[in-house]
């Protein structure tokens, strides 16, 4: 048994719906990847425990996560921290994979990026449009705020955390990018953002750890709750299909050509009318 009341799976096996408690349903299917632990404690440990069940992911460092993670079916859901001393492994990872990552969340992964650097500073292109910004500490910040206080990771699925954050720092880095929703604003930018991408979701922020943060245990639940949205069902998109917009640009021009011919009738009716 899977241990939750409802799964719906597609081709690939990426996770499109779930309803009830996300646990053991992903197994073997959630991937954390780092270095070393961020400011040596394991609170993104206990957050991925309370998102998806204990031993229902699997630790990985920059090096045994490769290659094996971008095949088919391996894992829907990574969370890639690059925090404190790691930032120069993260930037290392990035740059190899970053349009391997572009294509495995258009493909239908959920990613969540993630750094609060204590090294490797500088932008970085995250890929995805997105970069993250952190030139020694200059966007540092000890407030996080809510952008819409209404958004999930606020109201569940493993608390409520309230809408307003504080840490020494509560984060190093921040996110910016066309397309991006930001979801928790710092004071010199957003620190959490979000885009739905092709098939799939990605996360961006540069959050420190929640030992660092208050309220607690708000500020604790909020981790969980934004590594279980990340691996919640995405919306499908509202463009509209190519064949639509071609469809609604033939309709328009001929419209606009029966209009033409219109108004030459009315003229010609005009000029011969004594």
């Amino acid at each position: 048994m899977l241990g939750i009341k409802k799964l719906s799976v597609v081709s690939a096996g990426i996770v499109l719906s779930i309803v009830g408690t996300v646990n053991s349903a992903f197994a073997a299917s959630v991937g954390y990847i780092t270095a070393s632990e961020p400011w040596g404690n394991t609170t993104n440990d206990a957050a991925l425990n309370t998102a998806f069940g204990a031993s229902n992911w699997d630790k990985l460092d920059f090096v045994s996560a490769l290659p094996t993670i971008f095949n088919p079916g391996a894992y829907h859901v990574l969370f890639i921290e690059g925090s404190d001393s790691n930032g120069d492994s993260f930037r290392t990872f990035i740059d190899n994979n970053r349009t391997t990552l572009q294509t495995w969340v258009s493909n239908g992964g959920k990613l969540l990026l993630n750094a609060a650097r204590n090294n490797g500073f500088g932008d970085l292109d995250l890929g995805f449009g997105v970069n993250l910004h952190n030139n020694f500490y200059d966007t540092a910040s000890y407030t996080g705020t809510a952008v819409n206080p209404s958004h999930p990771i606020f109201s569940g699925p493993n608390g409520v955390t309230g809408t307003s954050f504080s840490g020494n720092y509560f984060a190093h880095d921040t996110v910016s990018g066309s397309g991006l929703k930001s979801i928790i604003d710092g004071t010199a930018g957003s620190v959490l953002a979000e885009l739905n991408y092709g098939s799939g979701r990605a996360l961006f922020g540069g959050l420190t750890t929640p030992n660092f943060h208050s309220p607690q245990p708000e500020a604790t639940i909020l981790r969980a709750n934004i590594l279980s949205y990340v691996a919640s069902p995405v919306s499908p998109s509202s463009v509209p299909e190519p064949l639509t917009i071609l469809g609604s640009g033939v309709a328009l021009g001929f419209g606009s050509l029966m209009r033409k011919k219109y108004s030459k009738k009315l003229q010609s009716t005009a000029e011969n009318v004594g």
